[in-house]
């Protein structure tokens, strides 16, 4: 590679990075370059992202075929083959030679792709950061996420309150979108109000001193959060446009049966036409396996150790406990169940007179409610308080910045003074 050529190269690449538009999830690798991703799954390597084929689902026969060819990664990290396209070679890389969880296929034009270790510091970094992030999801949310990203736009999530939608969608923002992903909140919002927050439709002179960029002309990547409140005339533009716009990707969110609505002349039948094509149903946790639940709890129990160096576990009552409760607040409530428990537990095993179902469940009215939010903060701060200071109050008082009066009075009223008896 000439010195040229690598620094046009690093140029490019210093000019992502300067940027606001950079981020990790392999967004260093330039567009031009195809790449595959393989995770690992039941003992074996699988298809779970990929960018840049033309094919929608582009296979590497040799992979099953001739295995010896490919097989050293394992032992050197990253090796080089034979690619299929013309003017590229095609390199396979993997996150790590002590227990690999994920495996790259990365097509690179010449004359880039004679140096190695080059290569490895352009993928590595974000292949760790992919294993990581993807441990951080709900097993039951990150096995759903090899075929979301073979979906096309419009996509359709169909999810409960707090069952982990957020986190899919801050996953798929990063390693699909480049986080270009936008938002429009249609809320109950008036229909005037809503077509020129989306659209950039014209309003009254009330509204027209502080005039927002539409969401459309924000990104090419918008997801509607909760879909059944878009008015009519909104719904009735979305169709409009889906139709006659093909580069865009459109991401819709509901907790309500949008086709019961149809059927009540409440959401427009075209629209949920275009929907329906690609639905994905984000799994409550009360469908989950009593071992998903158990194990869920862990990894939220390592989290909190990893934040406040104690360790602590759930004893096998407490399980017990957890299997038997049907968590309408899903994953939220579920963490901020273990996270409450945790502060209140006086050894290093959670029992069950430690956990406290209810405490943390907000229904979907609640959740633009300012006092309920204030109220769970409170809570958490007062369990930290609880945690750190082994329940003295006098110290718990100190460090909030309150009185001690103040202190038993919120205790009390925050429904805390049972739960640490």
């Amino acid at each position: 590679m000439t010195s040229a050529g690598f620094q046009k190269f690093f140029s490019r690449i210093n000019s992502r990075v300067e940027s606001d538009r950079f981020r990790s999830g392999f967004s260093l690798i330039p567009d031009e370059w195809p790449f595959q991703i393989f995770t690992l799954e039941d003992g074996e390597f699988r298809p779970f992202m990929q960018r840049g084929y033309k094919q929608n689902d582009y296979r590497y026969q040799f992979l099953a075929s001739n295995p010896e060819s490919w097989m050293s990664v394992f032992e050197t990290g990253s090796v080089q083959l034979q690619s299929e396209f013309l003017g590229f070679r095609l390199w396979m890389f993997v996150d790590k030679i002590q227990e690999p969880k994920t495996v790259m296929l990365l097509e690179v034009a010449d004359p880039f792709g004679e140096n190695a270790e080059f290569l490895r510091l352009l993928v590595l970094p974000d292949l760790l950061k992919l294993s990581l992030d993807r441990s951080k999801l709900a097993s039951w949310i990150d096995r759903i996420l090899p075929s979301i990203f073979k979906l096309s736009s419009p996509l359709l999530l169909v999810s409960e309150e707090g069952s982990g939608r957020d986190q899919l969608l801050s996953f798929l923002n990063h390693y699909r979108f480049g986080d270009d992903l936008v938002w429009f909140r249609p809320g109950n919002l008036p229909e005037g109000v809503q077509l020129r927050e989306a659209f950039g439709d014209p309003t009254g002179e009330r509204l027209r001193s502080s005039e927002p960029v539409p969401i459309v002309n924000q990104s090419q990547y918008i997801v509607i959060e909760e879909a059944s409140n878009l008015t009519p005339a909104v719904q009735s533009r979305l169709v409009t446009i889906m139709n006659q716009e093909k580069g865009r990707f459109w991401i819709f969110e509901s907790s309500r049966d949008l086709s019961e609505m149809v059927s009540a002349g409440k959401f427009n039948s075209e629209l949920y036409s275009l929907l329906n094509r690609n639905q994905v149903l984000v799994p409550p946790l009360r469908l989950q396996s009593d071992q998903d639940l158990i194990a869920q709890t862990d990894k939220f129990l390592a989290q909190l150790f990893c934040k406040y160096q104690r360790e602590v576990k759930l004893s096998a009552l407490a399980a017990s406990s957890l299997r038997q409760y049907d968590w309408p607040g899903n994953l939220d409530e579920l963490y901020k169940t273990i996270e409450a428990a945790y502060f209140l537990s006086r050894s290093d095993e959670i029992q069950p007179a430690d956990l406290h179902f209810g405490l943390w469940y907000r229904s979907e009215a609640d959740t633009l409610n300012l006092r309920q939010h204030t109220e769970d903060l409170e809570r958490r701060l007062l369990l930290e308080a609880y945690s750190l200071h082994g329940g003295n109050q006098v110290h718990m008082a100190k460090s909030l910045g309150i009185s001690r009066g103040s202190l038993q009075y919120r205790w009390a009223r925050l429904g805390l003074q049972e739960a640490a008896q």
